[in-house]
Order: C-alpha cells, then sequence, then structure tokens
C-alpha cells in the first residue's frame, strides 16, 4: 500500500475530497496472494474470475482502522451496481497473520444506499439480514463507493450474479424460522440495533403519522455537515447525499434530496463503532419509519401509498416524508446554504 489514506471518520471536513486513493500492482499483488473467499453455496468466486472479469482491487480506502481494497463497478441489472470488495483482516492466533477477505456490496434501488450482501436464496433473491439496516455500509465507505461508480462508471460482467453470490452462501433457515447463516455477518454484526427516542417503531402496515416523527436530543444538527457527494441511479435519477452528525454525537444521518426537491433519510449510522471483516460497522441504527425510502413497494406504504411509479414503487415523498419535522427542517436549511 502507499501513503496511508486519510480516514474521516465524524471530524472530516473537505466534504468534496475523494477519501480513497489508487493502488499499483505490487498492491495489487499482495493482496490476491493473501485472498480468502469464503463462500459456502454451489457458487464459488474464484481468483482466476475476479481477474477475467476485470474486477482487481482499483482504490483502497481506510473506513477508521480498516484498510478495504475496491474493484471498479458493474453491473447486476435492474439498475442494481455492484462492487468487488477486498477486507483486510488477520488472524486470531500469535503472531497474526492479515489476509483480505472478498465481500460483495451493491447499491439498493428503493434506498439508494449501498449495502453489504450476507447470503442469498435459491431463488436468487437477495439476503436481508435481521434487517435490511444492519446492511448499510459506513458512511465513509458510502462515498467512496459512489466515487468510484462517478469516475469509471459501470463494466459488462459475463456472470453478474456468480460474482455477487460467489462470496457467501445460501439462506439458511433454523426450525424457528430465522435465517441464520453462519457467516461472518452474523458473528461480526450485532443482532439488536441502536434505536431513536421517539415513536419511530410498530407496524409496517400502520405507520405512526409523521407529524409525531419528533426527534429531539439525537437531532442531526445542520450547522456541521460531515461531507456530501453526489447520486445517480436508474431507477430514482440524480439526488444529493448531505451527512450531518446528531447533536449529542451518537448517531450520523444521511440526507437524499433528488433534483425535484424531495428528501430522505437514506440511513442512519452508529458514531462510535468498529468496522468488522465485511465492512459493517458491528453496531447499527435501525430508524424505523424516519427512514422511509422515497419508493416503497405498496404494500409497504400503509395508508400513505402516493402516486404510483413507472417502475412498480409508490411515492412516498408527497404524503409522508414531507411531513416529517427533521426533513421540513433539512430542507429549510438548504435553502438558507443556496441563499
Amino acid at each position: 500500500m502507499k501513503n496511508k489514506v486519510e480516514s474521516p471518520g465524524v471530524k472530516y471536513d473537505k466534504v468534496n475530497s475523494l477519501v480513497f486513493e489508487s493502488v499499483d500492482e505490487n498492491y495489487v499483488n499482495g493482496v490476491m496472494s493473501n485472498l480468502c473467499i469464503t463462500a459456502e453455496g454451489s457458487v464459488v468466486l474464484s481468483e482466476e474470475d475476479i481477474k477475467i472479469e476485470g474486477l482487481l482491487p482499483k482504490y483502497v480506502t481506510i473506513v477508521d482502522d480498516r484498510e478495504i481494497a475496491l474493484s471498479v463497478p458493474y453491473n447486476l441489472g435492474g439498475g442494481r451496481v455492484g462492487i468487488l470488495a477486498f477486507v483486510k483482516s488477520k488472524t486470531s492466533n500469535i503472531p497474526s497473520k492479515e489476509f483480505y477477505v472478498a465481500r460483495s456490496y451493491y447499491r439498493s434501488n428503493s434506498h439508494g444506499v449501498w449495502r453489504y450482501i450476507p447470503d442469498y436464496g435459491m431463488d436468487g433473491s437477495y439476503g436481508k439480514g435481521r434487517n435490511a439496516e444492519s446492511l448499510n455500509l459506513p458512511i465513509t465507505l458510502q462515498k467512496a463507493l459512489s466515487d468510484d461508480l462517478r469516475l469509471n462508471g459501470v463494466v459488462e460482467v459475463s456472470k453478474p450474479d456468480s460474482i455477487l453470490f460467489g462470496t457467501i452462501g445460501l439462506i439458511r433457515t433454523t426450525h424457528y424460522g430465522t435465517a441464520e447463516s453462519q457467516n461472518d455477518y452474523y458473528y461480526d454484526v450485532k443482532p439488536d440495533p441502536e434505536r431513536l427516542i421517539g415513536k419511530f417503531y410498530g407496524s409496517r402496515y400502520k405507520k405512526t403519522p409523521p407529524k409525531d416523527l419528533g426527534l429531539k436530543y439525537e437531532s442531526p444538527d445542520f450547522s456541521k455537515k460531515i461531507m456530501e457527494w453526489s447520486e445517480e441511479t436508474e431507477k430514482q435519477g440524480s439526488y444529493h447525499v448531505d451527512v450531518f452528525p446528531s447533536k449529542d454525537g451518537k448517531f450520523n444521518f444521511m440526507f437524499c434530496r433528488n433534483n425535484k426537491g424531495q428528501a430522505w433519510i437514506g440511513g442512519i449510522e452508529v458514531a462510535k463503532s468498529k468496522v468488522t471483516s465485511t465492512g459493517l460497522k458491528a453496531d447499527w441504527a435501525f430508524g424505523g419509519y424516519l427512514t422511509t425510502p422515497i419508493m416503497e413497494y405498496p404494500q409497504e406504504a400503509g395508508d400513505y401509498a402516493g402516486e404510483y411509479l413507472d417502475n412498480g414503487y409508490v411515492d412516498m415523498f408527497e404524503n409522508y416524508l414531507s411531513k416529517i419535522p427533521v426533513i421540513q427542517e433539512y430542507l429549510k436549511s438548504v435553502e438558507v446554504r443556496k441563499k
């Protein structure tokens, strides 16, 4: 590796700077000669596949103290984009030995955020782990993945699903009916989330009225932007991302805003938590109704479904998100900054 990359963390103030650097051939050779692929299913990604498909490490970033190398983005179809990551880890024995673990990341259509995939179903469905929000990658890594896509675009590969699924395994269902694959995600990421103080949780079919979704000490501090970047997806078009810490320093909020002036919270991150060998933080925040996506499946929208969209989703801004106080505050802060 060349000089160590600056790690943003919560005090990063160069909001427009890249958070990764390019790697050279020696670095790539070092990763590939110490690569571990932990797939358990019938599809197993090989080093030869990585080379043939052109997905060798191109960049490296440091997320807190975790070194993560990234391939160029590849097309998964259906508007989704994948990136192959190589996460540095080490053995527990003494003396420890360093190695890299291949991990699969993709960008969600509905939320517009980058996620880790822990396992997959027999029908090719993406595993959701304990909760989809537990799969949201750290915000620094979100920016790195987005910058990677912005700089390189998407490459076409011959076997996209084999690449995505070739680092993981099939979902295993226990006799209790819960999915608990025996992989690093279930060992490294805590089973229970950090929850916000407020009326953010309950039935997905009967949401709390948006005007009642109030935050107090955990509300974002809009005077302290951590970082920002722009995204563009096939399903959602162009949108901008702004990240702010909570006033109590416990969380980081990732606000997304499209060119229609609509906004949503793409994810909430626990600020102080170690990054695991999956690239995920060990602690994760569950935003409940506060992290309702801008587009939702009709059956998930409850009484707040808006206009039916061409992509099979319904709009959630008009009837729900636009009435949430913290989103209203965010949009007002954007207007203030423009003046």
